[in-house]
């Protein structure tokens, strides 16, 4: 059977709410996941993100409010705690916190987590426990749900609209995206407005990655990449997980009830050291064709030019431009040819 990597599940939010599916090692028709049916179909490993509920009625349309840094802190502890308390409890399910783990769950020795934190609330903007959320397995971290923090601001569920919404980075945005490419810890562009994607990719030298997002040419969500976007994410060698949500999938905002079911296939055939060869659930490999540059500017705090880390140009601070790869993007299967991205 081929190995699955899963981009994102919101497990861990239904285990420490009143969502179904939070019985994740109990065989469970509920919610999207529990572990017999993830080793039913395949999955060698996932994303699980921990993420602090939202107080209150939301309006998608418009960004929901920046939440409290301490409440934000005892939840993600909470998910934590879940998490290990779910891998001590059997030999069928592990914490990957590097890529030997990750070798291991894709050689099918148990069903892998990659501890993800949705949302950057959590970390303290003087960075001060960062390091520690490491140590307690954090491999890869979201700046923003799509709501402001102390480090970036997100992009709202709305359709129709553009993600060039509001500023970039803050200066400790800046700092925390530095922080994690030095401990090693993915930085995830999903949710995060074009202000801030393009402060990160002047930012980082790693490989940009987009854990789930759909594509703003087919459906016009704020929430969604445009086609500058995924030829930054393919020059840089990156990903990008499709999320099949019904808000960032279809053409028009008139589609019916929106489901909002943020799931993301992402499968591999090799060690995933750089996600160096990516196939489709239903076993299709393919490569999309990217679209020619075109140039744009994206104001607001840290602003920086379409492409400033390419061609001799530097970045909000003055780092010196990647070389390019010409790697091609893809939204669901297709080849990234040496990435170079670690755990």
């Amino acid at each position: 059977m081929l190995p699955i990597i899963d981009g994102h599940n919101d497990t861990l939010l239904a285990a420490t709410s009143d969502r179904a599916g939070g019985e994740f090692l109990a065989e469970s028709g509920d919610g999207h996941l529990d572990l017999a049916r993830a080793e039913d179909a395949g999955l060698a490993a996932g994303i699980f993100a921990m993420f602090v509920p939202n107080e209150g009625d939301l309006d998608y349309d418009e960004l929901p409010p920046a939440v409290d840094h301490e409440r934000a802190r005892r939840v993600v502890d909470e998910q934590f705690a879940t998490l290990h308390d779910w891998a001590d409890a059997t030999d069928r399910f592990r914490v990957v916190g590097g890529i030997d783990d990750l070798d291991a769950c894709l050689d099918g020795e148990a069903v892998g987590a990659v501890p993800h934190i949705e949302g950057a609330a959590a970390v303290s903007p003087d960075l001060i426990n960062l390091k520690s959320l490491y140590e307690n397995g954090l491999r890869s971290l979201g700046l923003v749900w799509s709501r402001p923090n102390a480090f970036a601001h997100g992009a709202p569920f709305k359709h129709g609209a553009t993600p060039d919404i509001g500023p970039g980075l803050t200066e400790a945005g800046f700092d925390l995206v530095e922080a994690c490419e030095e401990l090693g810890i993915v930085v995830d562009l999903a949710h995060l407005n074009a202000a801030g994607f393009w402060d990160v990719d002047a930012t980082i030298d790693a490989p940009l990655v987009v854990s789930h997002a759909g594509a703003h040419a087919i459906s016009p969500s704020s929430r969604n990449l445009t086609d500058d976007e995924l030829d930054a994410i393919a020059d840089s060698g990156g990903i990008v997980g499709c999320t099949f949500g019904t808000p960032t999938s279809v053409r028009t905002a008139s589609a019916g009830p929106t489901r909002r079911c943020r799931r993301c296939w992402i499968t591999s055939s090799t060690s995933p050291t750089g996600w160096a060869s990516s196939t489709s659930a239903s076993g299709r490999t393919s490569t999309a064709r990217r679209s020619p540059r075109q140039s744009a500017t994206y104001g607001g705090s840290g602003t920086c030019s379409r492409g400033s880390k390419r061609g001799g140009s530097t970045g909000p601070r003055g780092k010196p431009s990647r070389t390019e790869t010409g790697a091609a993007y893809w939204l669901h299967g297709g080849t990234n040819p040496a990435s170079g991205r670690n755990f």
